[in-house]
């Protein structure tokens, strides 16, 4: 949900069922394509479709899975997420916001969001032109939504114009129109939300597990992490089934809340995070499974924050064990505060210097093992 280093890109009672698990979109949006779309075209009279996949809902949550297919996409590029926007609405007149495509909103707005929604979107498949998606959410109800969940509820789905991008070019697509698909919620037993506190302490990491909540392709942790360093860190979490390990694919920091800057993060010593683990277990047949976090990896690759100290040990001991490769640390300026970084003078024999370049680079990163795992029943 974030790109980059920081990229930071989630049985009381309830399953949803859907009335309708298909729907034609509106007449599509008329718009051009701008910027240069390269080879391949979007083809016409393709209109995508929406098709949920599963529901779900319970005292604390719910949560909608649904797949978007016959979407229009120039060959050769990519789009994050074809969804602009998600809304739950009601016969009341009342609205629920689950979901703004990320690259179109504020930080404000992105952890205003994720103060309750958790979601992944992935691409699926791509094929002449055509690309299919699939969209999962989790929504935690929290103090502040009032939207009547005994009322027939619409969910709204728009997909306007999004930002695509191939190797070289940056365009934006049309937007294909909004989807309306009706829901109507029923009563389950199996529990499949945890809020069971449970702190660990390994390697000089404590590491607490908040909130645990399955889905039927995807598991959400929530934990928070205290550890006496200033780097960045990036957890890395597991669910262990019947021999199986998967791991995290995305994490959201949620505390602290607004890392406007690196500093907010960096000098807190007990951070926050919600991790999505995307998963095909059987949820009718999920007996006792293990989650938790599998490692941490302290990131040191921000220029602003390494020491040339840090640079001149990851340059002695990566020559060493590399015959030929030489690296040079060097010191700059940004803005009036100092960067401390290296470049590639020798790659190794057989090696290209942009390989080496992710070689030494990987060697800022050091992966703190756990486990710290909690069993569920």
């Amino acid at each position: 949900m974030f790109p980059g280093n920081v990229r930071f890109q989630m049985l009381i009672c309830g399953i949803i069922c859907l009335l309708a698990t298909s729907c034609t979109p509106n007449p599509t949006m008329e718009a051009d394509i701008h910027g240069t779309p390269g080879t391949g075209s979007i083809p016409v009279n393709r209109n995508p479709q929406v098709e949920i996949e599963w529901t779900y809902q319970d005292a604390q949550r719910f949560g909608v899975e649904f797949s978007i297919t016959n979407y229009p996409i120039p060959q050769g590029f990519q789009t994050n997420c074809p969804l602009t926007q998600l809304e739950i609405k009601n016969d009341s007149g009342q609205n629920l916001l689950l979901y703004k495509n990320p690259e179109q909103i504020s930080l404000d707005e992105f952890y205003a969001l994720t103060r309750n929604s958790r979601w992944l979107c992935k691409k699926q498949s791509e094929s002449d032109g055509i690309a299919e998606y699939l969209f999962s959410l989790t929504y935690y109800y929290g103090n502040e939504t009032g939207l009547q969940w005994n009322e027939k509820n619409t969910l709204s789905v728009e997909m306007g114009e999004v930002i695509a991008t191939n190797s070289g070019s940056m365009i934006t697509l049309p937007g294909q129109g909004t989807l309306y698909l009706p829901l109507d919620f029923e009563t389950a037993n199996k529990n499949m939300t945890w809020s069971l506190p449970s702190s660990m302490t390994s390697n000089g990491i404590m590491v607490e597990i908040d909130r645990v909540a399955m889905n039927p392709s995807f598991a959400l942790l929530d934990v928070c992490i205290e550890y006496q360093d200033h780097h960045f860190w990036r957890p890395v979490a597991v669910v262990l089934y019947q021999g199986q390990e998967v791991y995290s694919t995305e994490f959201i920091p949620t505390f602290p809340r607004y890392p406007f800057n690196r500093d907010t993060i960096l000098k807190s010593t007990r951070r926050c995070y919600s991790l999505s683990i995307p998963f095909n277990f059987p949820l009718d047949s999920l007996s006792s499974f293990q989650i938790g976090i599998k490692q941490v990896d302290v990131v040191n690759t921000d220029a602003g924050v390494v020491t040339m100290q840090e640079c001149e040990t990851v340059k002695e001991q990566l020559e060493k064990t590399y015959t030929g490769l030489k690296i040079q640390c060097y010191e700059f300026e940004i803005r009036g505060q100092q960067q401390h970084w290296f470049e590639i003078l020798s790659p190794p024999p057989g090696i290209s210097t942009q390989d080496a370049y992710k070689l030494v680079e990987s060697a800022f990163t050091q992966a703190i093992p756990g486990p710290w795992y909690m069993e569920i029943h």
